[in-house]
C-alpha cells in the first residue's frame, strides 16, 4: 500500500469473524504496532457486544499498540483514537465545503466543521453516526497490549443502531457523494493516529483533552446518560482531567465513566 511507513505493520484478511477478536488472538505474537485489516467482517461488535454493521466496502480495522504502559494510561487512549479519526475524516473532505455551492442538496454540503466526536468516542457528521471505536486489553508476557477497534461507515449505514443513543447512523458515501477506498482511508488513518499518539506522549492528556473539547458535540448541552443502571439527565460541562465526562444534574455534579450519551435535539 502506498504511503504506508515502515513503522508499522499490516495484516490483512479477506474474512473474519471481528477484527478486534483477531487482534486480541494474536496480540501476544505482535511485538510491533500493527493494523489488522479486512475486506470482510461477519460477526463485528461494539460495546457491550452490540452487533457492528460491517458492510463490504466499509473500513474494518483494528489496531494493536503492544507495550502501551510506556505510553499515557489505557483509558485515555479512547480520546487518542477519537482524534485520530476526526482528524483522518477531516482530512478526507477537505476542501469539500468550498468545492459545493448552495444548489447542491443538502446532503451535498458537508463543510469540516460539522465533524464533531461524541463521548466519549463516536464519530458524526451532522449528527450521523459514521465511525465507532472500541478499546479491549490484552494481558501478554510482555506486559499489557491495547486493541483498538475502529469501524468507519464508507459506503453503508444500517437503518437503526443497536444502542441508546438515539442517533442515525450515516457513511460518507450518502453524507457527502465522496467515495475512498479501505486502503487510502487506512494509509490517512494510520498516519492520524501515530501523530495523536506522539501529541499525549510528549504533551500530556491535557493537550488531547483541549482538543477533544474543541472538536466534540454535547458540552454545554442537556444530555441523558444511559449506563446499563439507569439513566442520568442533566447538562454536559466538560471532561475531567481522567476523561471522565461531568454532567450537572440540577446543580449537583455526576461523573461517568462510561455510559451511552443521547444529545438533546437541537
Amino acid at each position: 500500500m502506498s504511503g504506508w511507513s515502515a513503522g508499522w505493520a499490516r495484516i490483512h484478511l479477506d474474512s473474519v469473524d471481528s477484527t478486534n477478536r483477531y487482534a486480541v488472538d494474536r496480540a501476544r505474537t505482535l511485538d510491533a504496532p500493527t493494523w489488522i485489516t479486512a475486506t470482510v467482517q461477519t460477526a463485528g461488535y461494539g460495546r457491550r457486544r452490540r452487533v457492528w454493521h460491517s458492510a463490504p466496502g466499509n473500513l474494518h480495522a483494528s489496531y494493536v499498540r503492544p507495550h502501551p504502559a510506556i505510553l499515557p494510561p489505557a483509558p485515555l487512549y479512547s480520546y487518542v483514537a477519537a482524534l485520530a479519526v476526526h482528524d483522518c475524516l477531516v482530512r478526507l473532505v477537505a476542501g469539500y465545503d468550498q468545492e459545493t455551492t448552495r444548489d447542491q442538496a443538502p446532503h451535498d454540503r458537508t463543510p469540516r466543521n460539522r465533524i464533531a466526536i461524541k463521548w466519549p468516542n463516536d464519530i458524526l457528521i451532522e449528527r450521523h453516526k459514521v465511525a465507532g471505536i472500541l478499546l479491549e486489553g490484552v494481558s501478554t508476557q510482555a506486559g499489557p497490549c491495547l486493541v483498538i477497534g475502529i469501524g468507519i461507515n464508507l459506503v453503508s449505514s444500517p437503518n437503526r443502531l443497536p444502542d441508546d443513543s438515539r442517533l442515525p447512523a450515516g457513511d460518507l458515501l450518502h453524507m457527502t457523494g465522496m467515495t475512498f477506498t479501505t486502503d487510502a482511508v487506512l494509509s490517512v488513518l494510520a498516519e492520524t493516529m501515530m501523530r495523536r499518539e506522539h501529541e499525549i506522549s510528549a504533551l500530556g492528556f491535557a493537550c488531547t483533552r483541549n482538543a477533544w473539547l474543541q472538536r466534540a458535540l454535547g458540552p454545554g448541552q442537556r444530555v441523558r446518560a444511559h449506563t446499563g443502571h439507569g439513566t442520568i439527565a442533566g447538562r454536559l460541562e466538560t471532561i475531567d482531567e481522567s476523561g471522565h465526562a461531568v454532567l450537572d444534574c440540577q446543580g449537583v455534579r455526576r461523573t461517568l465513566v462510561a455510559a451511552d450519551l443521547e444529545l438533546a435535539q437541537p
